[in-house]
């Protein structure tokens, strides 16, 4: 079974961004004119955070249940899920 652990990748979370905002952690900091390795959750108010949350559980029980493995499907979980998130706010 793959372990979610190994989901703490720049693909994955640019797909959650992605799906999410429009946009990946590159141009999130950019806009929010942060340092170029600052951490973009550390500038996020509470509901972004928790799009991103609900956005990794709902990500995570997919991987499970699917046994979803390498960089690429896993990233296309995180956008695909995010979406969803995005898509009843």
């Amino acid at each position: 079974m793959y372990h979610y652990a190994s989901l703490i990748v720049p693909c994955c979370t640019n797909g959650t961004y992605k799906g999410l905002f429009g946009k990946n952690a590159k141009q999130l900091r950019e806009d929010r004119n942060l340092p170029a390795r600052k951490n973009v959750r550390n500038y996020m108010d509470i509901e972004e955070l928790l799009s991103v949350g609900l956005s990794e559980i709902l990500t995570k029980k997919e991987i499970e249940i699917n046994d979803i493995t390498g960089n690429k499907p896993c990233a296309d979980s995180c956008y695909r899920n995010a979406s969803k998130v995005k898509s009843i706010l």
